[in-house]
């Protein structure tokens, strides 16, 4: 096992990681781009740097993972699987943060595309999207990692008691939530084990994702 610091943002940085990888393993068969962050409010509130680092990661992140590590894939001509993280956010409607909600759609819809290519070019590589609801993570810290170009340039008022108390609630919320582990075993039976497409742990969001297709149906 190695451990090598990425800024998935940055396709160099991708392309580092690959080399790195090929050195030491001599092989890439699995590809999980997993980096999620999240930032922002509503879609005219959010900034202009909110807007570019989450899409730079959840977004940029995916793309520049496939279009560096499928080629390889490719080239190995045998069984590989890629793994895009989205969250169920990117099979819903509604989400407090609209950067973060536009791109788990994205990732959706880019995974979706990808599986579809893989079947047309007859590649040995099967795609999946994972959708998770609630998992036990440090996403709602993830401003620690934020570059300081893509640091908000207004100072941040200082939390309310309200506000702090809502982030102490949320904070204990997700600790309670999902284990990591168990829902990198739902993506090892259900995803690389048995194909699907869509690996959707929580099992109880599909009325969520029911409402929203429902509501696409009414319109149409």
């Amino acid at each position: 096992m190695i451990g090598v610091v990425t800024d998935v943002s940055r396709a160099e940085e991708i392309e580092r990681l690959a080399k790195k990888t090929l050195d030491a393993f001599g092989s890439a068969d699995l590809l999980f781009n997993n980096a999620g962050v999240g930032a922002g409010t509503t879609v005219w509130e959010s900034t202009l740097e909110d807007w570019t680092w989450v899409i730079g990661v959840n977004l940029w992140g995916v793309i520049h993972g496939i279009r560096t590590f499928v080629p390889i894939m490719l080239k190995q001509n045998r069984p590989a699987h890629v793994i895009n993280t989205a969250s169920i956010a990117g099979l819903v409607r509604g989400h407090h943060s609209a950067s973060y909600a536009t791109t788990k759609h994205a990732v959706v819809a880019l995974t979706e595309q990808l599986a579809l290519e893989f079947e047309r070019t007859h590649a040995p590589i099967k795609a999946s999207v994972l959708c998770p609801s609630w998992v036990n993570t440090r996403i709602n810290e993830s401003g620690r990692n934020r570059p300081e170009n893509l640091q908000n340039k207004t100072v941040a008022q200082p939390p309310t008691p309200e506000m702090a108390k809502a982030w102490e609630r949320m904070q204990k919320f997700i600790q309670q939530a999902t284990s990591p582990a168990e829902i990198a075993g739902t993506v090892f039976e259900e995803g690389i084990g048995l194909g699907k497409l869509y690996i959707i742990p929580h099992k109880d969001t599909a009325q969520y994702i029911r409402n929203r297709f429902d509501r696409i149906m009414k319109d149409v």
